[in-house]
């Protein structure tokens, strides 16, 4: 946690997540030599942000550093089930963090701002999405059309059916936002293809001047350039200031790594959690919200989605004799089938092995035998 020294009063706000460095929250990797522009410094990026005026509150990713309830590659299938992943409980760390800023008394919770590159900027553009809290964003090369994360943090089971990363950045509008890029990574296009499409969705609010775009030449970085762009956006928006001394970043020395640990040294505590406990509190409040929803409407759209399905308006179908073939329309699906008429509640059987070993089952032969209407298809 970062904090102006010997100021008081309220003030703005800053989420700083880091991307996949070794070094996590605490990386700060000093260029090679004259030229170089690869610097990331997390820390850094704390004392500027600190010397301007913010609080700055940077937290670890899972798995990574303090965090070490789960590994940050973790889940199975039982896990999917559950939504229980990377990214849910990522994002799930986020929202928390942003309560615990705004809990703050030195923070002004209508001016919070996030930021952080690569994989910091798919948890960015992720939290803005979901929480209008997040006053002004600042998600960092990772905005891209070709290219939706490279790690478990940034993917989860049907999160981007007939979607993308570019659409789910454009959430943030009409809140302002810079995307940053590069020339050399997946957001090489973002400059001309991707924020053109995101300024479109800003137009449609009429505020086309909320999204910016700055191009850094380096590599994929968060290198002082990059960092240099985000304190001027972020001080036009948070602090009104457009000054241009103010947003150069002046020299810093950051404190010795292990004093930035809580668990340098040291273990976990005896009673914190561990991924068994962590699991199992995820389906305990995941199954008080579903037996809380009374809206089978609700429930049937949450399951929909769960099982990456839809309840069409309209199905289609084809009967000959007992043959049937079901579709949706406008649609290019085609089940086959087969069809047994009759009185009283329809009953659907779904076998591995398809229609005609459902046709075999007990339950087929007792519902053909009272004559109900089945449906047997090859799933």
């Amino acid at each position: 946690l970062f904090r102006p020294l010997g100021r008081r009063g309220r003030f703005p706000g800053v989420l700083k997540a880091h991307g996949h460095w070794r070094g996590g929250r605490l990386e700060n990797t000093a260029p090679s030599g004259p030229g170089d522009t690869r610097m990331v410094s997390e820390p850094g990026f704390g004392i500027s942000m600190a010397r301007q005026g913010y609080v700055v509150f940077a937290w670890d990713m899972v798995g990574w550093n303090d965090t070490k309830q789960t590994p940050h590659d973790f889940g199975g299938p039982r896990e999917e089930l559950w939504g229980f992943g990377p990214l849910g409980l990522q994002l799930w760390n986020s929202i928390r963090a942003l309560d615990f800023v705004e809990s703050l008394p030195d923070v002004d919770p209508a001016r919070i701002a996030m930021t952080g590159a690569s994989g910091g900027g798919t948890q960015t553009f992720l939290l803005a999405a979901v929480d209008d809290r997040v006053k002004v964003s600042a998600p960092v090369n990772m905005v891209s059309a070709i290219m939706q994360g490279g790690s478990p943090c940034e993917n989860a089971p049907n999160l981007r059916l007939n979607t993308y990363n570019v659409e789910i950045a454009a959430m943030m509008a009409p809140r302002p936002m810079l995307l940053v890029s590069s020339p050399w990574d997946q957001s090489r296009n973002t400059p001309r293809e991707e924020s053109v499409v995101i300024r479109g969705i800003y137009s449609l609010y009429g505020q086309a001047r909320n999204l910016e775009s700055v191009e850094v030449e380096a590599q994929h970085n968060y290198n002082r350039e990059s960092r240099e762009a985000v304190y001027r956006f972020f001080g036009k928006w948070m602090l009104s200031e457009t000054g241009p001394g103010r947003s150069e970043e002046k020299p810093f020395s950051i404190e010795k790594l292990d004093l930035m640990l809580a668990l340098h040294d040291r273990r976990l505590p005896a009673t914190a959690r561990n991924y068994g406990d962590l699991f199992r509190q995820w389906r305990e409040a995941a199954s008080r919200q579903a037996t809380g929803t009374r809206d089978l409407a609700a429930l049937r759209q949450r399951l929909a989605r769960a099982l990456a399905c839809e309840w069409p308006p309209q199905v289609v179908s084809e009967v000959s004799g007992r043959q049937i073939v079901i579709g949706r329309k406008g649609r290019r699906d085609r089940v086959p089938g087969r069809w047994y008429p009759g009185e009283g509640a329809p009953l659907l059987i779904v076998h591995p092995e398809g229609a005609a070993a459902a046709g075999q089952t007990s339950h087929a032969r007792l519902a053909l035998a009272s004559r109900r209407p089945v449906l047997l298809i090859d799933a």
